[in-house]
């Protein structure tokens, strides 16, 4: 009787070991997407929390907004975007999320804070998604609660 693997034996095995690798890839690599989608998400709800509470505590005794681009989202002070501005903050949504739908009352790209009351006139939503279809939206109401 011999002892050993044929060749036979030892591509089965290689094969199996390929398509479990396959698998898993695919697996983590949705899970990975999910995961960079929540988490963007998260951070515009956060950012738009942000401006708000600076603009209820009248800090430097002005209003606070987030503008959004398609990979981008910038925190900035005053009641207009200026890119320019040196006080603002920015954050990139990608490589793997990107900002797909705009939709704020009266068009635009800024969500803009009222002081004293924290609401806005720039109510609508932002979606985010990944290029394999999957999409999260988040919902600012005109009273300013983000969702």
């Amino acid at each position: 009787m011999k002892k050993g693997s044929t060749l036979v034996e030892l591509i089965i095995t290689v094969a199996v070991l390929a398509i479990l690798v396959t698998i898993s890839f695919f697996v983590f690599g949705g899970f990975n997407r999910r995961q960079s989608l929540e988490q963007k998400t998260a951070t515009a709800i956060s950012f738009l929390t942000e401006a708000k509470t600076l603009t209820l505590s009248s800090r430097e005794n002005t209003v606070y907004g987030i503008h959004f681009e398609e990979e981008l989202m910038v925190r900035f002070k005053g009641e207009t975007y200026d890119p320019d501005d040196s006080s603002n903050h920015a954050t990139s949504v990608g490589p793997t999320v990107s900002i797909s739908d705009i939709s704020l009352s009266g068009g635009g790209s800024e969500v803009v804070f009222k002081r004293l009351s924290g609401e806005t006139d720039n109510y609508g939503t932002i979606t985010f998604s990944t290029p394999q279809g999957e999409s999260k939206t988040v919902t600012v109401h005109a009273s300013g609660v983000v969702e």
